[in-house]
């Protein structure tokens, strides 16, 4: 991630750690294989998320209101998202998915 990003951006590398809440940009370490439970609940201020290739599942209510999203490309990977995982991202108009998605739970993009 850059460090010459405008202040109004708070960009974040995730680890799995606990995420501010006005994280604006965030990139996935390539250690990362889950996303955890409601670990970006309400991030409303994000707008970009770069996934890692060998993630594996995202969790319930991940990106549950992270109304800024617009667009995700799930890696090949990835083979469950779980319950609600982005639910009420009300500006998400673009997801791409691959391959190796095998399961898909209720209402992951209500």
């Amino acid at each position: 991630m850059s460090n010459n990003a405008p202040s109004s951006q708070v960009m974040l590398e995730y680890f799995g750690q606990d995420v501010p809440r006005n994280v604006t940009h965030v990139r996935f370490h390539p250690s990362v294989i889950e996303v955890r439970d409601e670990a970006f609940k309400d991030c409303a201020k994000l707008q970009e998320i770069v996934l890692n290739d060998g993630l594996k599942e995202i969790g319930d209510r991940s990106f549950i209101c992270c109304t800024s999203l617009q667009s995700i490309s799930i890696p090949s990977t990835v083979t469950k998202i779980d319950e609600y995982a982005f639910c009420s991202c009300s500006s998400l108009n673009t997801v791409a998915m691959n391959e190796g998605l095998t399961e898909v739970g209720g209402r992951a993009f209500a």
